[in-house]
């Protein structure tokens, strides 16, 4: 499996499990969602929101294949990602009840491409050829 598809694929699934484990928590005992039609869309919504920043770890991901390290870069660019939007969408609805809600809630909102980052690199550095079987390098065509 390709370093793309890993990150495409089974990064947008992880993001969308650790959202569920993350409200099981915060709502327990009362359940996630009071209506059974509300987990494909929560399903969805956090696939579409994950694929950018996703993306943008796996160009990180494939920049330092050759590190040992990359897993953790991966972790630490996804979490500011995370929390970065996160700060922007809080100072632009403005107050400082939020921003203290925001300081309250930022350390468990970066492991949300975080998390799903660092085991997609490390999935893709467990994988034959680093995750980029048949890709063929530039100028290395027909060359073994």
């Amino acid at each position: 499996m390709t370093r793309n598809r890993i990150f495409f694929l089974v990064g947008p699934i992880l993001s969308w499990l650790y959202c569920i484990a993350c409200l099981t928590i915060v709502n327990r005992p009362a359940p996630v969602f009071e209506d059974d039609r509300y987990w494909p869309a929560s399903f969805m919504v956090c696939f579409v929101f994950a694929l950018l920043p996703l993306w943008a770890t796996a160009a990180i991901d494939r920049r330092l294949s050759h590190r040992r390290w990359r897993a953790l870069v991966c972790f630490l660019a996804g979490f500011a990602m995370a929390a970065g939007l996160l700060l922007l969408l809080t100072i632009e609805s403005g107050g400082p009840e939020l921003m203290q809600r925001y300081a309250e809630v930022w350390w468990y909102v970066g492991p949300v491409w975080g998390l799903p980052a660092a085991i997609c690199s490390w999935l893709v550095g467990s994988a034959p050829h680093g995750g980029d079987a048949g890709r063929i390098e530039p100028g290395h065509a027909g060359r073994d």
